[in-house]
C-alpha cells in the first residue's frame, strides 16, 4: 500500500491517517517527470522513498466515508502504535511546554513536530543527529535494555537468549518509530551482528556496514541520492575505523561514568572524520560547538529518551507514572535549555567551507587509509 504525505501552507481540519479523500482539480508529477524538470529534486525525491507529487487547493479535498475493507499496511499500523503512544505525553501537559512535546516525539518516535524553531535550534547547534532517530537511539534503547539484562538473576545457560531478546527489543522500537528507513537501516547492521553472534561466528563491523549498505542500495538504489543514507553510513564507517584508536589516547578506566563520558566523547571525535568534508561539501559551512554540546547532551539524551518510551508504554496502559514523569520533564527541560543556548551561541564557532566533489573524496581517502594504518599500528603493539 501507499502512503500520502499531505504539506500544507494553510490551517485546515485535521486529516487523520486512513481517511478516504476525494480530490478534484489536481495534477501529478512522477519522479520521471521531476528529473526532466529539475533532476537535483527528482533525485532528492527519490532518495526520500516519494514515488511522485500531488499538487491542489484545500477547496478541491473532500473526505469521504470508508467503504469496504481497507489493505493492510505494515508501516500504516505501526504509525498507529506511535499515535498511542505520543497521546500520553498529553498527561504531562501542565509539565511540559509544546516544543518540549514536539522534542519528545521526535526525539523518540521518530515523527514529525509541530516546531520548526525547535528543529533550526538543534540544527544550529550541530546536534541534528539527536533530534533525528537513527542509530545513536537504537544504541540507547539496546544499551538500556542490556542494562535490565545484567540488573536480573539470569542463569548463565540462558546468556544466548539476551541476545535473542535484545533483537526483539529492537525491531519493537522500530515498530514504534513508524519503520522509517534510518531505523530500519540501524537495524539490519544490529540484526546482522547479533545472528553472528547467535551462530558462535565472528562478527566484523566493516563487514556488516558494507552489508548493510549494499542491502538498502539493492532494495532502493534511490537511497544513494539521500543525504541522510550517506552521513548515515560515513558516520558509521568513521567511528568504526577510528573509534578505538582514539579511546586508546585515554588510559583504561573502569569508573562506569568517566567510562562513559570517555565513550561518549570518543564516539562523537571518530564520527566527524568522514562526516565533517560531507557537510561542508553539501551545505558549505561547518559548526564546531558541538564538540562542547555533544558530551553534555548525550548523557541527558540517554537517560531521556529510555525514560520516556518507558513513561509512553506506562501510561497508555494506564498505571501510576508520578516519579517517572518527573524525570522526564525535569531531563526534556534541560536538553531544550542546553540545546536553546548552543544555538545562541553557534555562529561564533561557525566557518564558511565549501570543498568540491573531488577534494572531498580525496579527503575521505585519506582519513580512510590514515585510520587503516593508526589501527594496524595498534595491533602491532598489542
Amino acid at each position: 500500500s501507499y502512503l500520502l504525505y499531505i504539506r500544507g501552507h494553510e490551517r485546515k481540519e485535521a486529516i487523520r491517517r486512513g481517511q478516504v479523500l476525494g480530490i478534484n482539480r489536481m495534477y501529478t508529477r512522477s519522479i520521471a517527470q521531476w528529473e526532466k524538470q529539475a533532476p537535483a529534486m527528482g533525485r532528492y525525491l527519490a532518495g526520500r522513498g516519494i514515488s511522485g507529487t500531488l499538487h491542489t487547493s484545500r477547496q478541491a479535498i473532500t473526505l469521504q466515508p470508508i467503504t469496504g475493507e481497507r489493505p493492510f499496511s505494515l508501516r500504516k499500523t505501526a504509525m498507529d502504535v506511535s499515535d498511542w503512544l505520543a497521546a500520553t505525553l498529553q498527561t504531562l501537559s501542565p509539565a511540559l511546554s509544546d516544543s518540549q512535546r514536539s522534542m519528545l516525539e521526535t526525539m523518540c518516535l521518530g515523527r514529525y513536530g509541530d516546531d520548526p524553531a525547535l528543529r533550526k535550534a538543534f540544527t544550529a547547534a550541530g546536534v541534528a543527529h539527536i533530534l533525528a532517530v537513527s542509530g545513536f537511539h537504537v544504541v540507547i534503547i539496546l544499551s538500556a535494555i542490556g542494562l535490565l539484562f545484567r540488573a536480573l538473576p539470569i542463569p548463565q545457560r540462558w546468556k544466548r537468549a539476551e541476545w535473542l531478546l535484545l533483537l526483539i527489543g529492537g525491531w519493537s522500537y522500530a515498530f514504534v518509530c513508524g519503520l522509517g528507513a534510518p531505523v530500519i537501516r540501524s537495524m539490519v547492521m544490529v540484526t546482522l551482528y547479533i545472528i553472528g553472534k547467535l551462530l558462535g561466528r565472528p562478527a566484523d563491523g566493516l563487514n556488516i556496514w558494507a552489508a548493510a549498505a549494499f542491502m538498502t542500495l539493492v532494495t532502493n538504489p534511490f537511497a544513494y541520492y539521500d543525504l541522510g543514507f550517506l552521513l548515515s553510513y560515513a558516520a558509521v564507517a568513521s567511528i568504526l575505523i577510528f573509534f578505538h584508536p582514539i579511546i586508546g589516547l585515554v588510559p583504561n578506566v573502569r569508573q562506569p561514568v568517566l567510562r562513559l563520558c570517555r565513550d561518549s566523547i570518543g564516539v562523537c571525535l571518530s564520527a566527524q572524520a568522514f562526516t565533517l568534508p560531507l557537510v561542508a561539501h553539501f551545505f558549505g559551512r561547518i559548526g564546531l560547538v558541538f564538540l562542547w554540546v555533544n558530551l553534555p547532551l548525550t548523557l541527558i539524551v540517554s537517560i531521556l529518551i529510555p525514560a520516556t518510551l518507558l513513561y509512553m508504554i506506562v501510561a497508555a496502559l494506564g498505571w501510576s507514572v508520578g516519579i517517572l514523569g518527573s524525570l522526564v520533564t525535569l531531563c526534556a527541560q534541560w536538553t531544550e535549555e542546553l540545546v536553546t543556548a548552543a544555538a545562541y551561541v553557534a555562529p561564533s564557532f561557525e566557518r564558511t567551507w565549501q570543498p568540491s566533489l573531488p577534494v572531498t573524496a580525496a579527503i575521505i581517502v585519506g582519513m580512510v587509509m590514515a585510520g587503516i594504518l593508526w589501527r594496524a599500528s595498534l595491533r602491532r603493539y598489542e
